[in-house]
This record gives structure tokens, sequence and C-alpha cells, in this order.
């Protein structure tokens, strides 16, 4: 017995609707926020075998997605930053004047710079990125220098600054982009979904030296790191599946009923 036309188009047109209706997503609109004037620094040795500097600016403003509009899918997040890092190596102990001296830090693979949205589901301490704007570390302090040079009134010392910018804040760069799904492992539904503000996102911007300094007829020079949040700009929007309209049930019903109709019609064989 085959299955007459009408019939299989009918059931066909349930199922095209039914599809449309699991599948189709809506963005709410984009909210923004502005944010800047965070700073930290750290004086160090430079010989420790871990050197670490970051600041964090909470993020205020966003609000939850208000869940009567239907299921959330993901968070869209983007952010363009300006960070200013600037690193004061100072040196004034050295062994031998008469000898060359190298007190200096050169990066390494494991080195970062970084500037990134953290999410921390529940307010918690721990966290993971969601957007990433990178940037090097440079090479500090001197290698095979006289210390003959650096010597004044009897005394010696040594000083090396370096600055440097990074992100796309007020240059016209693309933002940094990023995506927390609903399906991940660490989300967090009441962290997005609800009425009032998103609590559980920063910005956070931080160095990390990880390699170990140089040093030859010296002994403990000195690392001043200070990282600024100098302004930034973050947009926040919810991809989600919305609550089906009252006339798109009717459709699918009235698809359906058509379908019983349709096999109701068939001749007897």
């Amino acid at each position: 017995m085959h299955t007459p036309l009408k019939t299989l188009l009918a059931s066909s047109t349930v199922f095209a609707l039914s599809a449309t209706l699991a599948s189709a997503s809506l963005l709410t609109p984009v909210q923004t926020i502005n944010f800047g004037g965070s700073i930290n620094d750290t004086f160090v040795s430079i010989d420790d075998s871990q050197i670490s500097v970051d600041t964090s600016s909470p993020f205020t403003g966003f609000q939850k997605f208000d869940p009567s509009l239907g299921t959330l899918k993901q968070v869209l997040l983007t952010a363009q930053v300006s960070v200013e890092v600037s690193y004061l190596f100072e040196a004034s102990d050295v062994f031998d004047v008469d000898e060359p001296f190298t007190a200096g830090y050169e990066p390494g693979f494991n080195d970062l710079v970084q500037t990134s949205v953290i999410y921390r589901p529940n307010d918690g301490f721990s966290g993971f990125a969601v957007t990433f704007d990178l940037n090097d570390v440079p090479v500090l302090g001197a290698f095979d220098e006289d210390p003959q040079n650096f010597i004044e009134d009897d005394f010696f010392f040594f000083t090396d600054e370096a600055f440097d910018s990074y992100g796309a804040f007020g240059i016209e760069g693309l933002p940094s982009e990023g995506v927390i799904f609903s399906t991940d492992d660490e989300f967090v539904e009441s962290d997005f979904v609800g009425s009032g503000e998103v609590t559980t996102l920063s910005l956070d911007s931080f160095v990390e030296l990880n390699e170990m300094a140089t040093l030859d007829n010296h002994g403990e020079p000195s690392l001043t790191i200070t990282v600024e949040i100098v302004a930034g700009e973050a947009t926040l929007q919810y991809e989600f599946i919305p609550i089906p309209e009252p006339s798109t049930y009717a459709m699918i019903f009235g698809a359906g009923a058509l379908g019983l109709v349709l096999l109701r019609r068939r001749p007897l064989r």
C-alpha cells in the first residue's frame, strides 16, 4: 500500500514547521558599557621564580536575560580595550666594578601579557577567559655592560624602562569576541537569566613572567611592573530560542489536521 502524495506533503509541512519552531533563534538588543581607570603595580626582585601583576575592572550595567522571551542559547561578548604596561628595571649592586655585569630578563614562551573578559560562575574565585587581547614582554636590563658607564659619585646605579600599550580601543581596531554557551559545563543559568544586573563578569589585565633572570657580577636587581586599563568598551547580547506565538501553534495544528483529513480520504484498496 502506497501513501498518497497529498498525505506525504501534509506530513512534510508539519515536520518543517516543527523543525523551524525548534531551531529558530533571535538576538536581544546590544548592551554596551564603557570602563577604565583600573591600575595596579608590583615591586619585586627580578630573580623570583615567577613574577605576576594583575588588575581587574568588574563590569556593571549588563542586564540579565528575561526568561519570558524564551530559552537562552548563548551569551555573545565583545571587548575593545586600551591597556598600558610599564616596566622599571633597577640594579645597584655590582660586585666588581672592573668586570662586565649582566642583570637582565629575556622573555620566554611561557610569559604572558593578556587582557580578557573573565566569567566567574556563581561569583566564585575561579573563572575562565572569554575574550583575549595579547601582547609581548620586552627584553629588560643590561647584558655584558661595563659598570663604569653607570657610576656617578662612586655610586653604581643602572636603570632601564620600557613602556607598551595594546588593544583596539580608540584605534578603530576589531574587538575581541567570545561566546558563553548555555550548554557549557561551567555555565550557571542564574548568572545570566532572571532580573537585575550580571555580576559574574569582569575585565582582567595581567602580566606573568615565568623565566629566570640572567645575573652575572650582580646581586638582586628589582623590577616594578605597572598595568593600567586606560579605557575600553564591552558589549553583551543574548541569543535565544523564542517562545512561539499562538499563531505558530495554530499553523502546526492546522497542518496536522489537514494530514488527518487527507489520510481519512484515501481510497480503500
